[in-house]
């Protein structure tokens, strides 16, 4: 099993109808290639981390950097893991887009990486939610 972690930034405004499109597609790709994950939006810039075969990550991280929603794909960590940290869901997907949404964000990003072993790893996202909230 490996786990694929990356950065980008939106290259157009995602509003809510598209939000939701992009979580249905994430989900249902993601059930059907076996892989889970968490995927973090600020609004203006995307983390996620993704877990599965090495073989489905290759699939979706092609998928991934040739979607027009994105651009400026970053790998941060791409390793062999034991077992899936990000919890068993097909896409837990968290954003903020709004004043209100910013403050849940940081609290809600750390009870979802609560669970990683690799304390940089957890940091980056909660950080990552951090600077999304002061935005």
């Amino acid at each position: 099993m490996r786990q694929i972690v990356y950065t980008s930034v939106r290259r157009t405004l995602l509003d809510d109808a598209a939000l939701i499109a992009l979580r249905r597609l994430a989900e249902r790709r993601n059930a059907r290639l076996g892989v889970t994950g968490l995927l973090v939006y600020d609004g203006q810039r995307f983390i996620q981390a993704l877990e599965g075969e090495a073989e489905a990550l290759a699939t979706l991280m092609t998928a991934i950097l040739h979607d027009a929603r994105h651009e400026a794909v970053e790998i941060r960590v791409n390793r062999a893991i034991a077992r899936a940290e990000f919890g068993d869901w097909s896409m837990n997907f968290r954003h903020a887009c709004n004043s209100a949404d910013a403050g849940r964000l940081v609290a809600t990003v750390k009870a979802d990486v609560a669970r990683v072993s690799d304390s940089h790893l957890q940091a980056a996202f909660i950080g990552f939610a951090v600077l999304g909230s002061r935005r």
